[in-house]
This record gives C-alpha cells, sequence and structure tokens, in this order.
C-alpha cells in the first residue's frame, strides 16, 4: 500500500470515531517500565500516548513511510517527550525483538507481505512475558480495506499459533477487534 501524502486527519477522526483509546489503554496493560514497539504508527498517536505511559520505558515507533517519521518527530518535538525512538526501517527487515515487552500493530499487520518472517523472528527472540498487539479490522467491517485484504479474528488466531503464539485475550470493538498473544 502506498502511504506517501497520506491523509492523518482522516486516519484520526476514523481513529477517534470507532477506536476508543481508553478500550486501548486498558486492554494493552503497560508498565511504567516496558519497551514497546509500534509498527506502522501513522501519525504516531498511539506511541506518543504510550511513551507518556512508561516513564522508565522506552516507545519506538517504527515506520518505512518517511511522511510518517517526520510527522511523529514534528509531534514529539512540540510535546517535550523524551522516551521516544522514531525509526525509519522496514519491520521486514528486523531480526530481534528481544528488547521489547510489547510489539504493537494498529491497522497495519493486514498490509504486511512479510508477516511469516516477522513472526519467525520474534518467536526465535522474544523473552518471557512479551506480548503481541493487535488491533485489526473486523473481516465484516463496511470500512478499511477490502474484505480479502482484511484478516478474521480466527484467521488472525490460526496464523498466530502456526507460529507458535499463544492467545491471551481479546476484545470486540465496532469495526475492530483487539487481540494479545504471548510465547
Amino acid at each position: 500500500m502506498e502511504w506517501k501524502n497520506h491523509d492523518y486527519g482522516r486516519t484520526r477522526e476514523m481513529r477517534e470515531k470507532y477506536i476508543p483509546f481508553d478500550s486501548v489503554d486498558k486492554f494493552i496493560e503497560l508498565k511504567p517500565n516496558d519497551t514497546l514497539l509500534d509498527v506502522g504508527p501513522g501519525d504516531g498517536f498511539y506511541a506518543l500516548s504510550f511513551a507518556k505511559e512508561v516513564p522508565r520505558g522506552t516507545v519506538t515507533a517504527m515506520d518505512l513511510n518517511e511522511d510518517s517519521v517526520s510527522e511523529i518527530k514534528k509531534a514529539q518535538e512540540s510535546s517535550g517527550i523524551k522516551n521516544l525512538v522514531v525509526s525509519q526501517n522496514d519491520i521486514c527487515t528486523v531480526t530481534d525483538f528481544s528488547r521489547y515487552t510489547k510489539i504493537f500493530f494498529s491497522n497495519v499487520f493486514h498490509d504486511l507481505n512479510c508477516r511469516d518472517k516477522i513472526l519467525n523472528n520474534m518467536i526465535s527472540t522474544f523473552v518471557d512475558k512479551t506480548r503481541i498487539i493487535f488491533i485489526e479490522f473486523k473481516k465484516e467491517s463496511t470500512i478499511g480495506p477490502p474484505a480479502n485484504i482484511k484478516i478474521s479474528q480466527d484467521d488472525l488466531k490460526g496464523i498466530m499459533k502456526k507460529h507458535g503464539f499463544s492467545f491471551l485475550k481479546g476484545e470486540d470493538l465496532t469495526e475492530h477487534y483487539m487481540q494479545m498473544y504471548t510465547i
């Protein structure tokens, strides 16, 4: 998917309408010293919000898109947040995830062509208690990508199980769902 000149205002509107931050915040269970990787953070809303909640931890916002990285750096500078690392990098090339206690994908995983590679690298480098959190469009949702691109809740569970991950919990939202996994 091409994200050059992406409309982050529309993304923000959709997030505010369909994905209540309080629900996400409660679901993710952040601890003050967590090290979180936000994959494909877009405008950086979650990365910036999470960084405020992990004063002794670190949040890494990783995106390949130059516009996204620039947007997040501007927001970080104006907010004064110091424990946010903004990285212009391709998640498909990352081989070591051992430093993270949580890895967060919000409406991103369905777009990745290297899912198997990422999950194999995660399972081989994770430490106990590492969590992967997904927010994805429900298959039947009328918003988001076409249905053939969306990943159903059961399909995501199958993908994760195939790679050796254990389902911890899930939650339905209006047009999305959240799921959490560990090793």
